[in-house]
């Protein structure tokens, strides 16, 4: 499905585009402006923020849940099989640490912090989690095993800075067409 004139905020030097293994996102221009001015860490801050605008095709996406942020482990295996879906869970353990569901099974199980680390022993307790759909889109392990499986984007929902708000994210630049020169902003 092709999506037009959608927004990516981007506030760091460098390329845009390129030489990523990771997801390229977009959203809304509200949001990519957002993104555009939020420092990317308290060593790393905000400098040249900028908009690219583009049309994006995502033909086969791993996920189209624009109204969900994070993804059942059973779901998971579902679309990627059981071997694969256990490497993305060991990728992503600490983000998956984050989640209310960990939350309630360490409390209920009186599970130690480190089990996520111990799939192997604690494995009947992995089906009961989810996976963050922005940690999995970010991970260059994960991107590569949703790519070899034939998808090529995803589509989700994304919390900043409280704001819930859909993410299109692709796995290749060549899915951006009609990429506008940078809009700076001020």
């Amino acid at each position: 499905m092709k999506y037009n004139r959608i927004y990516r905020g981007v506030n760091i030097a460098g390329t845009w585009l390129h030489g990523t293994r990771t997801a390229i996102s977009f959203t809304t221009r509200e949001m990519a402006v957002k993104y555009a001015f939020t420092d990317v860490s308290p060593m790393l801050p905000a400098e040249t923020p900028r908009l690219y605008c583009g049309d994006i095709e995502i033909a086969a996406p791993f996920v189209d849940l624009p109204t969900t942020s994070h993804l059942p482990v059973e779901k998971l295996v579902q679309l990627v099989g059981g071997v694969d879906a256990f490497y993305i869970a060991e990728v992503l353990a600490n983000a998956m640490q984050t989640t209310p569901e960990w939350t309630a099974l360490r409390e209920e199980h009186k599970l130690e912090y480190a089990m996520m680390f111990q799939f192997r022993r604690y494995e009947r307790f992995l089906w009961k989690l989810t996976v963050p759909l922005d940690a999995l889109v970010q991970s260059d392990k994960c991107v590569a095993i949703l790519r070899k499986k034939g998808f090529d984007g995803a589509i989700y929902q994304h919390n900043f800075k409280d704001i819930d708000h859909t993410v299109f994210a692709v796995f290749d630049d060549t899915q951006i067409e009609n990429a506008h020169f940078p809009e700076y902003l001020n």
